[in-house]
């Protein structure tokens, strides 16, 4: 079962909308349908909390894939987030392992890359959705935050 949620411009990190459950198609059309550049402008006014951001979610295989906004409305770009669960070695690679929730962070302005790598994590292709992700310009990777609740 996939879920999806949304955090508009200036949410706290942790504040986020629930919107249920969804499909992969049904998805795409939420992000075809989102007021991105308008959530764009939103953020430049407020210059606090997150970026729009829209969430689908797999707990049946605890991953999640993200889509975020970034820059102004005369240059953007879209982030994808990818979390997963990551063995993580101890400090300096000592010390006992733990799996902790990584995100890996690309960029693109490709919308059609977007709905493609929607419809492979919706239809739970996981690993061609990570080789294709992985072919896009990585932003960042790091322990991915999660709320306390």
């Amino acid at each position: 079962m996939l879920t999806y949620n949304i955090q508009l411009a200036g949410y706290p990190y942790e504040k986020y909308d629930e919107k249920g459950e969804t499909n992969g198609n049904d998805f795409i059309a939420v992000f075809e349908t989102f007021p991105w550049l308008e959530q764009l402008d939103s953020y430049d006014q407020i210059r606090a909390g997150c970026s729009a951001t829209i969430t689908l979610n797999s707990a049946a295989h605890n991953k999640s894939c993200w889509i975020s906004i970034a820059g102004d409305r005369k240059k953007y770009l879209y982030l994808i987030g990818y979390v997963y669960l990551k063995l993580k070695k101890g400090l300096f690679g000592f010390g006992k392992e733990k799996i902790v929730k990584w995100v890996d962070i690309y960029e693109t302005t490709d919308k059609d890359k977007i709905k493609s790598l929607i419809k492979l994590f919706s239809d739970e292709g996981f690993d061609q959705f990570s080789t294709e992700l992985n072919m896009l310009k990585k932003y960042d990777s790091m322990e991915a935050y999660v709320p306390i609740t």
